[in-house]
């Protein structure tokens, strides 16, 4: 071959004479742009986390989700899930009961035994209940016993309170035990005289009022908490600083002594009744040769979930979920390790996890549920058929129609939640969860020392507009 031939080889084989410089890549590149919800979530300063998710009830075509899978603390959006387990374990029509068993005979207008007030964990229990109770037994012709009053209320575990991270006055955070009077709650009123104040501590409801001794109160010259307590080997302590009371005023209080405190009223509505009684104690098993004399009975569950949906009570919701629980192990347990039942049953009944709850009220911060694991939960068609009627039907009008709401709220100190069912204006119904937090200002905050930190209240308000925002963009799509 030729050198001219080689030569033109080489030339034929060698790549391009110039080759393109790369480019750098700039040091800044732009953020996409935010969506319409992601504007909202900044422009509500909430800091911390939100996370929502918005479900088709009937197709399950997701609409929009934002950090859906984050575990974040649902506050009383849970009572929605307790109400849920409570009615498919129970049943809608299951109903406490409390009664008074009896031991011994009976003997003219005497009972030769002893009288036991056995609790069945009826959450609604009230002193007219147990005046009803005693006007039972004095029906029968009771008028004495020749034995002891007796207090059972082992059909619950005890408890002195949900969350110890709560002001120790707060009525929403009692005691929980099988027997539970009046929400487990005293009414405190006070009066001023000149001089000082009355002060008075009683067990009232419609038609049976009782003075309380179970309980003591008094008035100090002090600053700082409002409310101290401390229990005096069976009796509530309470003090209160006299510069918060003013001219007079009522409030209730949580009681540490649910089944001293039911026997004591006990006792006097049934005095009231024309029957004479002992001072009562408690005991922690029932006797194997009691009949029954007295009996009430609660109203049906379906009316207890209800009220209990619409109020937001912690208690009940301990009570119907403790009480679902029992009837699944076939024995009581704690509320914690009740709340851990109601996982397992929302994994077995729907196949979702991401819900892992300490209670069943969610008076505690430590409990955690997804927005998407609660809203898909809920466009099960059971779901719906059960929870739709216990809820209240709200409307909000909107300037393309009115959006129909079945939801449940939640509101803890800096943390917010709201799920449940949304009817659009063009009759598409979703399932929707939405959950707030700031878990650094629960952390900074005095919760146990003050009913209102700083800000809480603003934050919430905040957290509220936010979710009405999120709804009116979702009625938008």
């Amino acid at each position: 071959m030729s050198a001219a031939a080689i030569s033109a080889g080489v030339a034929k084989a060698a790549g391009p004479v110039q080759v393109p410089v790369p480019q750098l890549r700039p040091d800044y590149i732009p953020p996409k742009p935010k969506q319409a919800f992601e504007k909202m979530i900044d422009e509500a300063r909430l800091d911390g986390k939100t996370g929502f998710y918005v479900v088709d009830a009937n197709s399950g075509e997701v609409l929009q989700e934002h950090k859906a899978h984050y575990g974040l603390p649902p506050a009383s959006v849970v009572k929605a899930l307790t109400a849920l387990y409570a009615m498919d374990v129970l049943g809608g029509e299951h109903r406490f009961e409390t009664k008074i068993l009896g031991t011994g005979y009976l003997d003219g207008d005497t009972l030769n035994g002893d009288l036991i007030l056995c609790g069945g964990g009826d959450p609604e229990l009230t002193t007219d209940g147990l005046g009803d109770l005693s006007k039972q037994l004095v029906e029968l012709g009771v008028t004495s016993i020749t034995g002891r009053l007796l207090v059972w209320g082992g059909s619950l575990p005890f408890s002195d309170r949900i969350d110890r991270r709560q002001p120790e006055h707060v009525a929403y955070n009692p005691a929980i035990s099988g027997i539970m009077l009046n929400r487990n709650r005293i009414r405190f009123e006070w009066v001023r005289k000149s001089g000082g104040y009355d002060l008075n501590l009683d067990a009232r409801s419609g038609r049976y009022t009782a003075d309380v001794t179970v309980a003591k109160i008094s008035a100090q010259e002090r600053m700082g908490s409002v409310y101290t307590y401390e229990d005096l080997g069976g009796t509530d302590g309470w003090s209160v600083a006299k510069a918060a009371l003013g001219k007079g005023g009522a409030r209730w209080l949580p009681t540490r002594q649910p089944m001293a405190y039911a026997a004591e009223v006990f006792r006097a509505v049934a005095d009231q009744n024309g029957l004479t009684l002992p001072k009562a104690e408690i005991v922690t098993s029932l006797p194997n040769d009691s009949f029954i004399m007295a009996k009430r009975e609660s109203p049906a569950l379906t009316k207890i979930l209800n009220d209990m949906l619409k109020y937001s009570y912690n208690l009940t919701a301990e009570a119907v979920g403790m009480a679902a629980t029992a009837k699944r192990l076939g024995r009581p347990v704690s509320f914690v390790e009740s709340a851990k039942e109601m996982n397992r049953w929302t994994r077995e009944r729907f196949g979702v996890s991401g819900i892992e709850m300490r209670d069943h009220s969610g008076l505690g911060d430590k409990s955690r549920i997804a927005p998407k694991s609660l809203a898909t939960l809920l466009i099960d068609p059971w779901s719906r058929e059960t929870l739709v009627p216990l809820v209240k039907l709200k409307a909000i009008a909107l300037s393309n129609g009115t959006v129909k709401k079945w939801v449940k709220t939640g509101t803890l100190h800096y943390a917010s939640g709201l799920a449940g069912y949304l009817e659009m204006p063009n009759g598409r119904l979703l399932s929707f969860a939405i959950f707030s937090v700031d878990f650094d200002r629960r952390t900074r905050a005095d919760l146990k020392g003050s009913e209102r930190p700083p800000g809480a209240k603003s934050w919430a308000q905040r957290a509220r507009h936010l979710q009405n925002r999120l709804i009116n963009n979702w009625a938008t799509l």
